[in-house]
């Protein structure tokens, strides 16, 4: 599995773990091992980078911290390598739209005010042995550093101008991104679509000029940026301190 979190005062970059279900497809079928769309699994997040037990998976209906939206075949040209920029450009292309299709824009303010989180899964090396070649696509909602908070709705909801705190982004005294239902000290006030190329120092830039009229406490706060929207176009939100 990989985790695309985004960009956190600094870019954190990726994390990652495998998924592995009941083989559902013939060995050297390329979705061989894939899970199902609509599936649920739970998972503390602390095996990013590591093949996941396939008892993660779990009914929707009981408590669980991610939800699959989509399963693509993996062109013959993309790498398996989570660690591969095409397969993360490629996660980019197919991910995107089923996160919007299940909840809402990925480079919209709505989304980047929320903790939701994207992930993607390939296959572990037992199933590429047999052939598999399939990525897919989750969500789950962040809950600081690696960690993913637990919760026991059937399908993730949509995103608003107003969501309630379980959805809502806040970040942690380490600052990491957590939902506010958790314990938080910063709380999303503001986000807005930037349409210029995105590097660090202009986030920053950007961030400084924008951010201190927008919260709170100018002279405590955060920013976060959501990038991979297009080529020339990031999302800066903005953090008020608080505390809970």
């Amino acid at each position: 599995m990989r985790i695309l979190l985004g960009l956190w005062v600094a870019l954190l970059g990726l994390t990652g773990s495998l998924f592995a279900s009941t083989p559902a497809f013939a060995a050297d079928d390329p979705l061989y091992g894939a899970p199902e769309v609509g599936q649920c699994y739970d998972s503390t997040g602390a095996t990013a980078g590591k093949p996941a037990n396939p008892d993660d998976t779990v009914s929707c209906a009981q408590d669980h911290t991610l939800w699959i939206l989509a399963v693509h075949k993996l062109p013959a040209d993309v790498s398996l390598d989570p660690e591969d920029g095409e397969l993360t450009k490629y996660f980019y292309s197919v991910c995107h739209p089923a996160t919007k299709d299940a909840v809402g824009h990925y480079g919209d303010p709505a989304y980047a005010k929320s903790a939701y989180r994207a992930y993607f899964f390939v296959p572990t090396q037992a199933q590429q042995d047999q052939g598999a070649r399939w990525i897919s696509c989750e969500l789950g909602i962040a809950r600081g550093g690696r960690k993913l908070t637990t919760t026991d709705k059937r399908r993730p909801a949509k995103v608003k101008a107003s969501m309630p705190d379980s959805l809502t982004l806040c970040a942690n005294s380490k600052y990491t991104a957590t939902a506010c239902s958790n314990k938080h000290a910063y709380r999303v006030t503001y986000a807005r679509v930037l349409t210029k190329r995105y590097t660090v120092s202009r986030a920053r830039n950007k961030a400084q000029k924008i951010c201190p009229s927008k919260v709170s406490t100018p002279n405590n706060w955060m920013w976060y940026v959501h990038s991979g929207v297009k080529r020339s176009q990031f999302v800066l939100s903005c953090l008020t301190h608080t505390a809970k």
